[in-house]
């Protein structure tokens, strides 16, 4: 209840700001620049709600203060899981009702994990694929049928995965396109399928960043670019093996041949 009343009373600071209040930017990026360029898990409530702010795309202070949030907040180990966790923590509370029926929060958290493009993002958005569970209680015959699983394809939808199931188009339909993508997910889960981001030529696992090797086989690894894969770095070890070899082949030569020198000096050398 705190975390929704926090929401409330953040989002009605933003849709109050709209130009009109200029301490709002000020004050929310003075708030951001506090918390320095490794924020703890004790700020993630409220960077929470300033990193799923949905801008207009002409209002550039409420897109830059949530760029920044969405920035500090993958400075916080776990983040991501947090955020799948308050999802299903709220469709729970609310099937309970001992929380208020709006979506407002579970759709701005699915919204923001739309924006971190990470292959913990989408394992944390697959995962919620299969929340079926719908607080309002409808049928799925019901044009108010709104569970999580319709929030995580949305999210899914919109964070630029290439050649993506489901062709994409202006007006998603949720509900008829759902199972194409649990299949989806279903494949990248059990490692059959890889994937990829638009604007980013990495391609990724579950796991972490996928190497793909010349002859078209994908090798995962988990490590930064900038480090050699372990296949990678047994090279100096036989290369090292080989040097010693021929070494010992250019000893030998030289060994026969100075034996070949000394005879034939002797030789020339006998009465």
């Amino acid at each position: 209840m705190k975390a929704f009343a926090l929401g409330l009373g953040l989002m009605a600071t933003v849709s109050s700001a709209d130009g009109r209040d200029p301490s709002w930017f000020t004050g929310k990026m003075a708030y951001l620049d506090s918390l320095g360029d490794h924020p703890s898990q004790e700020d993630l409530p409220k960077l929470r709600i300033l990193a799923g702010i949905t801008a207009r795309p002409s209002d550039a202070e409420q897109q830059q203060v949530a760029a920044r949030a969405q920035e500090l907040v993958l400075e916080i180990p776990g983040a991501i899981d947090y955020y799948a966790g308050e999802i299903k923590e709220i469709t729970d509370r609310q099937l309970e009702g001992s929380a208020s029926p709006s979506d407002l929060l579970r759709r701005q958290d699915a919204s923001a994990l739309s924006q971190f493009r990470r292959p913990e993002s989408v394992k944390a958005l697959g995962e919620l694929l299969f929340d079926e569970r719908d607080p309002s209680k409808g049928v799925p015959s019901d044009s108010s049928w709104l569970p999580t699983c319709f929030y995580a394809e949305d999210a899914l939808f919109k964070m630029g995965i290439k050649n993506p199931p489901v062709p994409k188009t202006k007006f998603p339909v949720l509900r008829d396109d759902l199972h194409k993508w649990q299949d989806w997910y279903q494949e990248v889960k059990s490692g059959k399928r890889t994937f990829s981001f638009e604007g980013d030529d990495n391609v990724y696992s579950l796991s972490g960043r996928v190497e793909v090797s010349t002859s078209g086989r994908s090798i995962h690894s988990t490590l930064p670019r900038s480090q050699p894969l372990a296949t990678e770095t047994d090279a100096p070890a036989s290369q090292g093996s080989r040097s010693e070899w021929l070494l010992a082949v250019a000893l030998a030569v030289a060994a026969i041949a100075g034996v070949a020198a000394l005879r034939m000096s002797g030789r020339r050398n006998a009465p």
